[in-house]
């Protein structure tokens, strides 16, 4: 190969000339050829997707959880890891690529409640050492990260002795119905984020966020409230719990 590439004289500069010209053909295009290939491709990536997500992914899914109802997975079955307990309400849509950690030696009935109609996106990482809790209706974008716990000691001895957490390392996450969580955000332990509420991509999220508002920033703070499309009982039920919240928070 080396004296090809040199072009050597005799066999090794005709082996050289001819691979050329080959690399440089181009066939014509035919039209009827290419439908076929391109549509062809298309079907194939479908049937094998609905396949695999059906007769293999599912079936571990549901082994691996508690599942009330439909659940369609986008790809790949969630990494899991830990042995928590995880429950999944009905019509949850479960982008590809998601890591569920349940379970982080720090109490023994870690659980994750994922709710019914509940998209969870591309990447959404779960850390779970004792509770996270998500509502009805949520939309999580991609790449979301949930983590009820400091995933590591603040001491870098403990660190250092790659020690579990304690439990004030650890507190319960609430996400509360029909809440939707932008591109890139963080929701870190101790959060409750109430129903109706935007959390605006890239936002790291410390202390509660009131129902019907948007919260952005690092950390996350409310920029805008929501007039929610509701009852006028439902609509002031859920301002005095926001400003419930908001006085507590």
């Amino acid at each position: 190969m080396a004296k090809v590439r040199r072009q050597e004289p005799g066999i090794y500069r005709t082996v050289y000339r001819v691979g050329k010209s080959v690399r440089g053909m181009h066939l014509p295009a035919i039209r009827p050829l290419g439908a076929l290939l391109f549509h062809g491709r298309g079907l194939w990536k479908t049937f094998w997707s609905l396949a695999t997500s059906r007769l293999i992914y599912e079936q571990m899914l549901r082994y691996r959880c508690q599942v009330h109802g439909r659940v369609v997975l986008d790809g790949d079955m969630p990494l899991v890891y830990g042995p928590g307990d995880i429950v999944i309400g009905d019509g949850v849509i479960i982008s590809n690529r998601n890591t569920w950690i349940v379970g982080l030696k720090v109490y023994p009935d870690a659980k994750l409640e994922i709710g019914d109609r509940v998209t969870l996106g591309y990447m959404n990482l779960i850390s779970v050492a004792k509770s996270v809790r998500i509502g009805n209706d949520c939309l999580f974008a991609g790449e979301v990260k949930i983590l009820d716990n400091n995933s590591h000691s603040l001491d870098y001895v403990q660190r250092r002795a790659n020690a579990p957490l304690e439990p004030e390392d650890v507190a319960p996450v609430v996400i509360d119905e029909d809440v939707w969580i932008g591109t890139n955000c963080m929701v870190l332990k101790g959060v409750k984020i109430g129903r109706g509420a935007v959390i605006a991509a890239g936002a790291v999220v410390t202390k509660d966020v009131p129902p019907f508002t948007v919260a952005a920033g690092n950390p996350a703070r409310v920029i805008k409230r929501i007039e929610p499309h509701c009852s006028r009982h439902e609509a002031a039920a859920a301002a005095a719990e926001g400003l419930n919240v908001h006085a507590n928070g």
